[in-house]
């Protein structure tokens, strides 16, 4: 997952407050994804939504919120957006259908979910700390 998240991403990411997966298999296979951010300089959305039906071949998108874009954000985020040649986070959430958007949403709902400490990444100061820790017992 981080091979397909860029500094533009990131970016965007560290306004990012909560993730919530929401599997339902009654009728169909079916996956929904809630990203939480906070006042952020990209988009006016607090929440945006995407959906997915599970098939055999994978997650097929079938829903998404659309982005609400600050006016002096909206050219760069078009811009942004024709760079569709690699998955990455930016183009997940701004494009319904954009390339790799099922794979994004299986690693999220079957891995990150479930898993979130892997995905945790410690700081270097906080590394230290616990390897001074456990030499002294």
């Amino acid at each position: 997952m981080s091979a397909m998240i860029g500094d533009q991403d990131e970016n965007m990411l560290s306004y990012m407050m909560d993730l919530q997966v929401e599997e339902c298999r009654r009728r169909r296979d079916f996956c929904k994804i809630r990203l939480f951010f906070r006042s952020n300089p990209y988009f006016h959305n607090r929440v945006i939504v995407k959906e997915y039906v599970i098939h055999i071949t994978g997650y097929k998108a079938c829903h998404a919120t659309p982005i609400r874009w600050y006016p002096h954000y909206a050219c760069e985020a078009c811009g942004l957006r024709q760079q569709r040649h690699s998955p990455n986070f930016f183009n997940w959430v701004s494009d319904h259908h954009c390339s790799g958007s099922g794979q994004i949403a299986e690693i999220i709902s079957r891995d990150l979910w479930p898993n979130p400490l892997k995905y945790y990444v410690k700081s270097k100061a906080s590394q230290e700390e616990s390897h001074r820790r456990a030499g002294n017992e």
